[in-house]
């Protein structure tokens, strides 16, 4: 007789700790619980035990999902495994953003082998500031507004998407309130008042600087696709949907999905060709357009729009949202 696995539920305390239950199985002497980071145990421990539950207490250092199943044991022999079960953990709360803070710096930006709106490669001197090391989820993003916008729903860890620029803007407006800072956007203008210490969308250079974190190469993860792949989810490998934050690999300043997941909304206006006149030391961009600025590609996007320099456009009216579209904040240095 296999026994069956029936729940698998987080308890109420902070430090990740669940219980694992099952059904009882006449003639069991024990039960082996396997463990494994993956749906098809490959890479599996095991744990012999006797009862019908079993506590866990689980640490990571990021978002992580495990997977169990077990089997019944005596004097002769031992069932078929049971179902599978599995269970996401994360070190912090849902709602908490995990700021990185990012050194001040120069770096070149653009490219010379993409669109013309890369050009010309110029350099860029920006001041220390922080960003939020995953895009902002949709457990983040209900916690401060109180709903949660998104196409693809079912998971707290999923980024936020089919959010306007607006949207955006305002969550960095009541998350500042929220945490006690100054709001840095006019919410009758937009426009954002950069000495404030609020929370705020990166400006175009913030962002490009932090996805290359020191690379010249045309992802943070080099020039090929196979690099891509585990830096990111695209149209190649997204299975048509979003996925949860931090689950490919981070670029060198422990960011993650800068390439890919959902595009990341910027703070600039869009202009085709504001590399041309663009200052060189922490710039804005344009005054004003009819676009904002997205960077990064997403889950729909092919190769090309994935790289790190790389630049799209969105518009700006409240009404304008997408499924493929995201975001994650900043802040100035404290």
């Amino acid at each position: 007789e296999t026994p069956l696995l029936t729940s698998l539920k987080s308890s109420v305390s902070t430090d990740s700790t669940y219980i694992l239950t099952w059904s009882e199985v006449s003639r069991a002497k024990s039960y082996t619980i396997e463990e494994s980071p993956d749906s098809i145990f490959t890479d599996s421990v095991s744990k012999t035990i006797v009862g019908i539950s079993e506590s866990f207490t689980k640490t990571t250092d990021t978002v992580q999902t495990y997977y169990y199943r077990i089997r019944a044991n005596n004097a002769t022999g031992s069932s078929g495994w049971s179902n599978v079960v599995s269970i996401t953990i994360e070190t912090e709360s849902k709602t908490e953003i995990t700021m990185v803070s990012i050194p001040a710096g120069s770096f070149q930006m653009g490219s010379n082998n993409g669109e013309s709106d890369e050009q010309p490669v110029h350099t860029v001197t920006l001041d220390s500031f922080k960003m939020s090391g995953y895009e902002i989820t949709q457990g983040q993003y209900f916690s401060v507004i109180g709903t949660n916008p998104s196409h693809f729903t079912g998971d707290d860890t999923l980024p936020v998407e089919n959010v306007s620029w607006i949207d955006a803007a305002l969550f960095c407006n009541r998350l500042s309130d929220k945490e006690g800072f100054d709001s840095c956007y006019n919410e009758t203008s937009w426009e954002c008042d950069f000495s404030k210490n609020g929370y705020r969308l990166p400006t175009e250079a913030e962002w490009e600087y932090v996805c290359r974190a020191g690379t010249t190469s045309k992802y943070y993860s080099g020039d090929d696709e196979i690099g891509l792949n585990k830096a990111s989810w695209y149209g190649a490998n997204s299975d048509n949907k979003t996925h949860p934050v931090g689950r490919k690999d981070p670029n060198d300043w422990g960011l993650y999905d800068m390439h890919g997941n959902v595009w990341e909304l910027c703070n600039d206006w869009y202009g085709e060709k504001y590399y041309s006149e663009s200052p060189e030391k922490n710039p804005t961009g344009p005054e004003t357009d009819t676009q904002r600025v997205m960077r990064g590609g997403s889950w729909a996007t092919q190769l090309q729009y994935n790289s790190s320099s790389n630049r799209h456009y969105f518009p700006v009216q409240q009404t304008d949202r997408n499924e493929y579209v995201g975001f994650r904040v900043v802040r100035g240095s404290d």
